[in-house]
């Protein structure tokens, strides 16, 4: 059994991202020794959109709506989202998230491995502009 004990929003950090968006693994196959998956924690700071788009090799992503509002890009489609709302990310999608709001945007991530950043499985795409 793997428990997160220390709060919803504390786990282990990856470094942070050049565009002010921090992430924090709850549960891996490190911390947690998962499987098939990996819950992440993400925030991103208001007006700003978490760059670059990218896609994960052969890897679901579900989002959470935890705080904020703001509006996904999924290969083409604009959906907007608020708290509450989850988004299914399919795999090999071209995907990235937008804070519209005012205060952070934080998001619970699920992803259907265990590392998902492992080498060859995150792909990102510097041409999409969003």
């Amino acid at each position: 059994m793997g428990i997160v004990k220390a709060g919803l929003y504390q786990g282990k950090e990856i470094k942070k991202h050049p565009v002010k968006v921090d992430f924090s693994i709850l549960m891996d196959e490190t911390t947690g020794g998962t499987k098939c998956m990996t819950e992440v924690v993400t925030r991103i700071r208001p007006s700003l959109t978490l760059k670059p788009s990218h896609s994960h090799k052969d890897i679901e992503e579900i989002i959470y709506i935890l705080e904020g509002k703001g509006a996904v890009w999924v290969d083409n489609e604009v959906c907007e989202v608020e708290k509450g709302d989850s988004v299914l990310f399919p795999a090999n999608s071209k995907h990235t998230t937008k804070n519209t709001g005012n205060s952070p945007l934080v998001l619970l991530c699920f992803f259907s491995s265990p590392n998902y950043r492992k080498e060859g499985r995150y792909l990102t795409h510097e041409d999409i502009e969003f």
